[in-house]
């Protein structure tokens, strides 16, 4: 068995992430939004949550169908909710309508 330097360790790493990364990037831009997508955007709220430090618990609908006059998403303050229409969108764009 041969034994890499840290150098060579380190290369394979950075490597080995960077194909991870990329991988999961092709696999969040190409997917459509489903409802196996839920914990993933739970995920993601509950990291958004942590890095800005909010504690308000915030429930989010998802919605087929445009409700009112919203866009792709609104955040009605007085019940903490969000809502946010998936129909026909990618995994990528729900997040980023979560994230405004």
């Amino acid at each position: 068995m041969e034994v890499m330097a840290p150098e060579q360790l380190e290369v394979m790493e950075a490597a080995a992430v960077n194909n991870y990364q990329q991988h999961h990037t092709e696999l969040l831009m190409e997917r459509k939004f489903s409802s196996d997508c839920k914990p993933i955007c739970k995920h993601f709220v509950d990291f958004c949550k942590d890095h800005l430090q909010i504690d308000d618990r915030v429930k989010v609908q998802f919605l087929s169908e445009r409700d009112g006059e919203m866009t792709t998403g609104c955040y009605i303050p007085s019940s903490r909710q969000i809502k946010i229409l998936v129909k026909d969108r990618g995994l990528v764009d729900v997040l980023r309508s979560l994230a405004h």
